[in-house]
């Protein structure tokens, strides 16, 4: 079994342009452990030496909700949201539902449109952000191997609220269509993915 890094030991596939080996991302995984988080009132603790976390994931969604929040209580009953993730509160001043494009995973064209209202929707892809050209490293990774997925190229997610949008496009975009689409449906959830061969396919709608 190979040691551990070394505290200061850092690993960037865009300084060296050389994919972590398989002793790297073993010992990375062996960090990675949601029962070793130590969660309180006012205080989060990480019960093993050298984890660490980011908001990522969930926090877009979870302010955008707090924003809605907000404007609700102010007495705003249509307006759209969208500081990374989208919340439609009521429907568009012109009556009719919310409309959006949604775009490529390069953010270069659109791939088609989805309608919405009193909803959320979030995205998520890995070649959003890659750490080398192929693609096949970037920031998405999955806790299991430690690599970055390859099943759906984006994932898609309409919910009632931001923080569920943002949280299941993500898990969707590393999990099994099947899983997902299980959950989506004991959710009553909007799900839709693009896969390799870039086709459109809409799951679940609401």
């Amino acid at each position: 079994m190979p040691p551990p890094l070394a505290a200061n030991q850092t690993f960037s596939l865009h300084k060296s342009n050389i994919p972590p080996s398989k002793e790297k991302i073993f010992q990375a995984l062996k960090l990675v452990n949601s029962d070793n988080i130590d969660i309180r009132e006012n205080k989060i603790k990480y019960l093993v030496k050298g984890m660490s976390s980011t908001l990522n994931g969930i926090a877009q969604g979870y302010i955008t909700d707090k924003i809605a929040e907000f404007l609700i209580e102010s007495g705003i009953d249509n307006t759209l949201i969208q500081i990374g993730e989208y919340r439609g509160i009521g429907e568009h001043p012109d009556g009719r539902p919310w409309r959006l494009l949604i775009s490529n995973p390069e953010h270069t064209s659109t791939i088609g449109s989805l309608e919405f209202k009193n909803a959320s929707v979030a995205t998520s892809a890995g070649l959003g952000t890659i750490f080398e050209n192929s693609g096949k490293y970037n920031h998405i990774f999955d806790p299991k191997s430690g690599m970055s997925p390859s099943k759906h190229l984006q994932t898609t997610v309409v919910a009632k609220t931001a923080t569920e949008a943002d949280a299941l496009s993500t898990a969707f975009l590393i999990m099994d269509k099947k899983e997902s689409t299980v959950i989506a449906n004991n959710r009553n959830i909007g799900f839709e993915i693009l896969d390799n061969e870039r086709n459109r396919e809409i799951i679940t709608s609401i």
